[in-house]
């Protein structure tokens, strides 16, 4: 999925074993989050990602989301244009060795890991993409070489409180296999793989990753490769919907597996609506239209003909406005001052993310976002000042403003900016018994004034 497409008729999805290693992950959620939909980690990195306050009284244990001992934040990482799903399952000492990324642009009705798998192993990734459908589930897995396959065991138990259906299922699965893996010479133990195929039969799923072609390189160029990085998927789709990318893989010694998951088509697209370039041509076909419509059409004389009448006039304003609204291209942190000119992609004002730890490229960027801002509210003061004449709709941004730091107010509510305000407000408050006269008949005749 990259930013020009307006539709989806599948998703892509990415399982990888990024090895523990920060800068590669990092370098992972920048570059894709234009071409892939849902990233599937193996093995991610995980540790103190940056100081936050101390908590009075909070018990330090270490989790993900949680903070370490010396008050630093414990995680993943994480970015704007991802969601991340961890498993809940999981310690200070043993924290999650499978995590998913959700694209923010997917317009998904509800993402969620399916809470009957609790494991640091395995996550299953639940995406409804609309309302009327039933979620498609993707499970996430790392079998740990040195744990027996307990990680299958489990989810082998599990199948009662899982879906009926899983989608897709893939990670790395530490296995070797005549199936997958002919040249390799041995398999790995013959339990281990009949408890994967039992797991792999309950959902009806196919291998669909290619035979024989190496997904994990070891750093030393003198051991052979091996296929331990697998894909499952139902077996109606096409035997090439996964491809693996060895020149993709970085600072890891495994390839990117990219899977195509067919889906019903899904627009991207916002709902339609009047541009302000449009406004004036649509208002000005709007009013051709309802003078020829009640030029041309006569007066209604009964409650048959004022229904026809009302269904005609409302059929050529549809019409007129469905020739004039296109779709909108909107997300969550669409900005109205955004204009055409950054977002060309050819344009090289805005530097690529990649790029903007140099200083001058985060100059550039940073002036060529002030430079549309400055343009935006320029043309709206102008818009406000000379064409709607009412000067005083400018009032609202440059009066005084309630602090964010404080929350004193008045008794009307507004903000106290002043120490004499603060002192006119105050005093009436502490001294509001102050002067009136008051009769006390349980004081004493003899009292005297101090």
């Amino acid at each position: 999925m990259t930013r020009e497409h307006t539709s989806l008729d599948s998703l892509t999805i990415v399982f990888h074993n990024a090895n523990r290693n920060p800068s590669h992950m990092s370098s992972l959620l920048s570059s894709l989050s234009r071409l892939v939909d849902v990233l599937c980690i193996q093995e991610p990195w995980y540790g103190p990602l940056k100081h936050i306050p101390a908590p009075g009284g909070k018990r330090n244990v270490a989790m993900p989301g949680d903070r370490t001992n010396d008050n630093r934040y414990f995680g993943t990482q994480s970015n704007s244009h991802w969601r991340l799903f961890e498993p809940s399952k999981t310690d200070h000492d043993n924290p999650p060795r499978v995590v998913c990324y959700v694209n923010t642009r997917l317009p998904l009705t509800r993402a969620f890991s399916h809470p009957a798998l609790r494991h640091r192993d395995a996550i299953l990734l639940g995406l409804q993409l609309r309302s009327s459908d039933p979620p498609l589930f993707l499970l996430n897995v790392y079998n740990d070489p040195r744990g027996h396959s307990a990680v299958l065991t489990d989810l082998f138990s599990l199948l009662p409180r899982l879906p009926d259906q899983v989608r897709c299922v893939g990670g790395d699965f530490n296995l070797h296999s005549p199936d997958w893996d002919p040249s390799w010479g041995t398999s790995s133990p013959r339990t281990d793989l009949l408890t994967l195929s039992h797991l792999i039969g309950a959902w009806d799923l196919d291998l669909r990753s290619p035979v024989d072609v190496h997904t994990h390189f070891t750093h030393n160029p003198r051991l052979r490769g091996s296929v331990i990085d697998l894909v499952w998927s139902p077996r109606d789709h096409p035997r090439d919907s996964v491809q693996v990318r060895a020149a993709d893989r970085g600072l890891s010694d495994h390839t990117l597996l990219y899977v195509t998951l067919p889906t019903d088509p899904i627009s991207l697209l916002g709902p339609p609506a009047i541009s302000d370039n449009n406004l004036e041509d649509f208002l000005t076909d709007l009013a051709q239209t309802l003078v020829g419509f009640f030029n041309s059409t006569p007066r209604p004389d009964s409650g048959p003909d004022v229904e026809l009448y009302t269904q005609v006039l409302y059929d050529s304003i549809s019409t007129t406005w469905e020739s004039h609204a296109q779709p909108r291209d909107l997300c969550a942190r669409s900005k109205p001052w955004w204009n055409n000119h950054c977002d060309t992609p050819s344009n090289t004002t805005l530097p690529k993310i990649s790029q903007l730890q140099r200083l001058e490229a985060r100059r550039s960027y940073f002036k060529a976002i002030r430079n549309a801002k400055r343009a935006f509210f320029e043309q709206r003061i102008h818009d406000v000042a000379t064409n709607n004449a009412r000067v005083w709709d400018l009032t609202a941004w440059y009066k005084p403003r309630r602090s964010d730091t404080a929350d004193i107010v008045d008794s009307l509510g507004n903000p106290i900016l002043t120490p004499e305000d603060l002192r006119d407000n105050a005093g009436p408050t502490f001294r509001s018994a102050e002067g009136p006269s008051f009769s006390s008949p349980l004081l004493p005749s003899g009292w005297r004034k101090w």
